[in-house]
Order: structure tokens, then sequence, then C-alpha cells
């Protein structure tokens, strides 16, 4: 009998050992939130699971990168609208002087005034700078628009306006200078708004594949609450009565063993 006894004590023990096990198990994944907490514990969510965090990390750093080109194209939007105002005022200016012909005093003033704005222009093109590089003037980066950059965007301007307004003088002979000029800076103008709208454009779509990809990842690894607490009083009972039955020294084998079938 006593035989008999210690082996029902040894399988009562490994049971309660193995319930102990899947209860650790269980309150685990209910405190993280996951289907596993070791790989081991559900394999084929956490591949799945791994390689959704690895598109959300690339496609956060695209998002960064993005992110940091709309500051060049939101600087060259601004200097492009300061620069191509007042490019229109210079021609203003221009033609005010040509039209005053024979009032040596209002050419004067307006001579004047030219001067100063083109010396301003001059120093709007020079000191538009981003990181060090000119907007007017120098390469500005290429953008990978995707995590495998497949789709890049330069934001290099097809065209430019170039410094040397402050070297002309009012009349005639300047109007065609200050018409390329402004040719040239509606140009860059044009090249920043468009490349800032698509750097939107794509931003907002990273947006929406990170908010799906994030959801994907909380579906494949998160937890069913309300299983898994059912899981785990079950798990409690199941301990709790191989305590009780451990601590009674003559049960039957059988009636011990029927609740774990």
């Amino acid at each position: 009998m006593v035989s008999g006894l210690d082996s029902v004590s040894t399988t009562l023990s490994s049971i309660y050992d193995s319930v102990g096990q899947d209860l650790a198990s269980v309150m685990g994944k209910i405190a993280a939130g996951k289907k596993y907490v070791q790989p081991s514990d559900d394999f084929t969510s956490y591949l799945r699971t791994t390689s959704l965090q690895n598109d959300v990390t690339n496609y956060t750093s695209t998002q960064e990168s993005i992110k940091q080109a709309l500051v060049w194209t939101d600087a060259g939007q601004k200097a492009g609208n300061q620069v191509y105002s007042d490019l229109n005022q210079l021609q203003n200016i221009n033609n005010d002087y040509i039209a005053a012909a024979g009032d040596a005093t209002l050419q004067t003033s307006l001579a004047n005034s030219f001067q100063a704005l083109g010396k301003q222009i001059d120093a709007e093109i020079n000191n538009a700078n981003v990181d060090g590089v000119n907007l007017f003037t120098g390469t500005l980066p290429t953008v990978n628009m995707d995590p495998t950059a497949t789709a890049t965007l330069t934001l290099t301007p097809s065209v430019a306006p170039a410094a040397g307004f402050g070297a002309l003088t009012a009349g005639a002979g300047s109007s065609a200078t200050i018409t390329t000029g402004l040719g040239d800076a509606l140009g860059f103008l044009t090249d920043m708004q468009s490349n800032g709208k698509a750097l939107s454009n794509q931003s907002s779509l990273i947006d929406t594949i990170l908010a799906s990809k994030n959801a994907a990842i909380t579906a494949v690894s998160g937890i069913n609450d309300a299983q898994m607490l059912a899981q785990e009083t079950d798990l409690q009972v199941r301990q709790q009565a191989a305590i009780s039955m451990m601590s009674q020294a003559n049960v039957s084998r059988q009636g011990i063993l029927k609740l774990y079938v």
C-alpha cells in the first residue's frame, strides 16, 4: 500500500510541476499581452510578428528621411517666394524708372531703391542654406520614398535664380535680366512646391501603412484576454487540487487521476 501511495504521490508531483509550468507561462502571456513570451510558445506568431516589426522599423526610417526632406522643401518654398516677390518689385521699380524719363529727381530715388533691392535679393539667394547647402546653387539630397529605395525623389530644382541683381543699374538694359530671373525663380518655386507635395503625400501613405502593420502586429501577437484568464483559473484549480490530493494519505490512485483525465 505504501508503494502504491508513493507511486500516486510521484504522479501527483509530476502533474503539479507540469501545471505549475503551464500556469507560469499563461501568467507571463497575460502580463506581456502577447501569445508568446519566448519564440517556442508560438513560433509561427513569433516569425510573423518579427517580419512585421522589421517592416515597421524600415518604414519608420523612411518616414524620418521624408520628414527631414520636407525641411528642405519648406525652406525652399519660403526662400523662393521671397525672391520671386522681390524680383517682381524690382521689375516694377525698373519700369517706373524707365517711365520717369525726364524727371531726374524721381529717377535718382528709384535708382537707389532699385540698387538696394537688387543687393537684398542677392543676399536672399546667397544666404538660403540648409545644413550648409545653398538651396539655389547647391546639390540637394535625393530621398528614398520607400524602404527598398525603389522610388526616389531628387530635391535639387531644375532651375534657380542666380545672384547678381545687385550689380544691375535701373534702366531698359536690366529688363531682360530681371525677366529671366523671374522665370528662374518661378521654376525653382514650382519644383519646391511639387517636391513638397510629393513628400507630404508619401508621408501620409506611410502613416497609413504603419498603422496597418502595427494593427497586424497586435492581431498576430496579442492574446485573447478572456480565453487566457479562463485558462489561468482552470490551471489554478488543477494546481490546488493536486496540493489537496497530495495531502491525503489514504486516497486511491484512481480517484486522483480521474481529475486529470
